[in-house]
């Protein structure tokens, strides 16, 4: 079954398969790339030599349906991760893996995580059904940046494994869960994670120490043309001491290549992202970034006044913001309104961003160490271009 799925062009599974008329399914990409080479056989099938369209056409077939489609990104995605877990020594025996199914930490934008152990040490493993609708896609651009990059406030991958249906992600146990876990916790979790029961909201030390670590790994990222794509608390994890660290990696690509899909939540998503045809880029993360920060100053969720997601996006259109306290101080203030305003080349970037909240906490500067090591892994370059 799987074989009608080979581009008869690169011998590979199709990751965007198309049906040209003469009922031949080829890859999408290269069609157009034989159509930019030209030649004599440039507008005919490379399979019976029918004629296709005209040379100057940008798409010589009719997309497959949608059903079709996520199943041949599926194939593809699944063997492309396989290889490369198997070549960098991240394969995983699934048996060493045991996962409590009752023990639910958190969504990501693709798959499910939860409690689980590798060889008796405690791990949290994300779950990816390969059949959900986008999680080939998503699986890509985790594991892109995951393993790509090593950096203490972003959150490390451990080892890759499949069973039947799905992939699953090793990750790390941050075990005082997310932000906005902490946010919305009692006086006891917050003084267990970060040392104080009133450590948060408001302008502590440690609101200063975790908006800069999250500041210091988005400027990780966009050194190295990536976005995250979701920034927002739920996908920043407290680990021991207190460290935060940037999680769920499922929107990420490089930067520009990747369009918003539907899973962008709409209290943090940048008016450039939320347009018809907005992409995600560094300044989107630095937008989102600055929502972030005023909810840790007020504890509230922003826009939790509006009914749905389109009134949500209609408001910040309007340039409507969350409200930051009173007595936040001034210079604060105005690193989060610059941080959000709507004109995306005028925002600060995250390196400005982190330099300013360490100047501002009176701390050392934080992430400067040897820097991250970066693979040239395919996922890298992959992790937008099928969008």
């Amino acid at each position: 079954m799987a074989s009608k799925f080979i581009c008869p062009l690169t011998l590979e599974r199709t990751l965007q398969p198309v049906l040209t008329p003469c009922g031949h399914i080829f890859d999408r990409a290269s069609l157009e790339l034989r159509r930019q080479l030209g030649g004599e056989h440039a507008s005919s099938c490379a399979v019976c030599h029918a004629p296709l369209a005209d040379a100057a056409s940008e798409c010589y077939g009719l997309a497959v349906d949608a059903s079709l489609r996520a199943q041949a990104e599926a194939w593809h995605v699944e063997q492309s991760a396989l290889e490369a877990a198997l070549r960098d020594g991240s394969w995983v025996d699934p048996t060493s893996v045991a996962v409590d199914q009752s023990s639910e930490l958190g969504k990501g934008t693709y798959g499910i995580v939860r409690r689980g152990s590798w060889d008796g040490n405690p791990v949290a493993v994300k779950q990816v059904p390969l059949a959900e609708e986008g999680a080939a896609q998503g699986l890509h651009a985790e594991l892109g940046a995951l393993r790509s990059l090593r950096h203490p406030h972003i959150v490390e991958l451990l080892g890759v494994c499949k069973t039947t249906e799905q992939i699953w992600l090793l990750l790390e146990l941050a075990p005082h869960g997310s932000l906005d876990a902490l946010l919305r916790g009692t006086p006891a979790q917050l003084a267990a994670a970060l040392g104080s029961a009133t450590a948060l909201p408001g302008a502590t030390p440690a609101f200063f120490r975790i908006g800069a670590e999250v500041a210091c790994a988005l400027s990780c990222l966009h050194r190295r043309h990536l976005v995250h794509g979701n920034v927002k608390p739920t996908n920043v994890l407290i680990c021991e001491g207190g460290i935060a660290k940037l999680a769920d990696f499922g929107l990420s690509a490089l930067a520009h290549t990747q369009r918003v899909s539907g899973r962008l939540a709409a209290s943090f998503a940048a008016p450039e992202a939320s347009a018809p045809g907005g992409r995600l880029s560094a300044p989107s993360d630095v937008f989102a970034l600055a929502i972030l920060l005023a909810q840790c100053l007020s504890g509230e969720p922003p826009f939790a006044h509006l009914p749905d997601d389109a009134a949500v996006s209609a408001a910040i259109h309007a340039g409507e913001r969350p409200t930051v306290p009173p007595g936040t101080p001034g210079a604060l203030r105005h690193l989060i309104s610059r941080a959000w305003t709507p004109r995306a080349a005028e925002r600060p970037t995250a390196d400005s961003v982190h330099l300013e909240l360490v100047g501002l906490s009176g701390a050392p500067r934080l992430g400067r160490m040897r820097a991250p090591s970066v693979s040239t892994l395919p996922f890298v370059a992959e992790a937008g271009g099928g969008a």
